[in-house]
């Protein structure tokens, strides 16, 4: 997206320290930051370590659904297609958690 459209705006001490200390904690530009509360009318700052961990958590889980298959597949499990009932489980499941993972994205710094 290209910005060529200019603007300056005048702060007062007060306004621009105000500007400046919300800016920086949410770890933004100053510029950046006047942008989006103009355009989306608030900024919400979110601490997503919980969230990272069950990321984690679910990558850890596909990996090891697919360590799982592999061996079935190799040793010509009996439980083979149950397995990969899970996985196709698993994976769904994974899918509904981004795509609400991805709904937070417009207001979350991560």
């Amino acid at each position: 997206m290209s910005r060529n459209i200019v603007r300056h705006l005048r702060f007062s001490k007060s306004e621009y320290e105000a500007v400046s200390r919300k800016a920086s904690y949410l770890k933004m530009p100053k510029g950046r930051f006047i942008r989006k509360i103009a355009v989306q009318g608030n900024m919400k700052r979110y601490d997503l370590y919980e969230l990272r961990k069950i990321t984690r958590a679910f990558n850890y889980c596909g990996d090891s659904l697919g360590q799982i298959r592999k061996i079935a597949e190799t040793e010509k499990s009996e439980y083979l297609p149950e397995i990969e009932n899970l996985q196709d489980r698993f994976l769904n499941i994974s899918k509904s958690f981004e795509k609400e993972i991805k709904k937070l994205r417009p207001n979350v710094l991560l």
